[in-house]
């Protein structure tokens, strides 16, 4: 899957789910995490973002027709 990030085509893969939002959270599973972000180690907890309209853009792939 990390190999076709580039291209977008990790979206089609079984263990990626596709989900439209504005924000999201990323809870830890256990009570210690190992989380980066940019290359930047994060403190345990759940990590918190918002996109804003026209901020980013991520792993840019065609979109299948109907969805």
């Amino acid at each position: 899957m990390l190999l076709q990030l580039g291209s977008g085509g990790h979206v089609k893969c079984d263990e990626c789910e596709v989900v439209d939002c504005l924000a999201y959270v990323l809870e830890p599973l256990t009570d210690t995490s190992h989380s980066v972000l940019d290359g930047e180690l994060l403190g345990d907890g759940p990590v918190r973002a918002r996109l804003l309209p026209g901020g980013a853009q991520f792993f840019v792939g065609e979109r299948e027709p109907g969805k």
